[in-house]
């Protein structure tokens, strides 16, 4: 019996660490209006299981992504690869460019 309740009470605590939790995420939200917010902490704190789910898996899909932007600058890579050559050439020409059958 004793293990039962230690149980319970482990399934309770980790249910009310989970319920802080996701109150500080919808909390935190600059995505939601405050009256959002009051609704999907309610459901959070009066629908025990479900209300936690549901409010979690609707912050990670309407949160903005991070969006990550590429620099495709030239910074990492020697000049010397991009520099012409000193006659004003590139190092490919069409003499240099194998013959495609049937191109004119």
């Amino acid at each position: 019996m004793p293990t039962i309740v230690a149980l319970l009470f482990a399934l309770l605590v980790m249910h009310l660490a989970l319920n802080v939790h996701v109150t500080r995420l919808v909390l935190a939200s600059g995505f939601y209006e405050p009256n959002q917010k009051r609704v999907q902490l309610a459901i959070v704190w009066l629908l025990p299981i479900v209300g936690l789910i549901l409010v979690w898996v609707f912050l990670r899909f309407e949160r903005p992504r991070a969006h990550v932007e590429y620099d495709h600058g030239d910074d990492d890579v020697p000049e010397s690869v991009f520099a012409e050559k000193s006659s004003g050439e590139n190092s490919m020409n069409e003499a240099s460019l194998p013959e495609v059958a049937g191109h004119d």
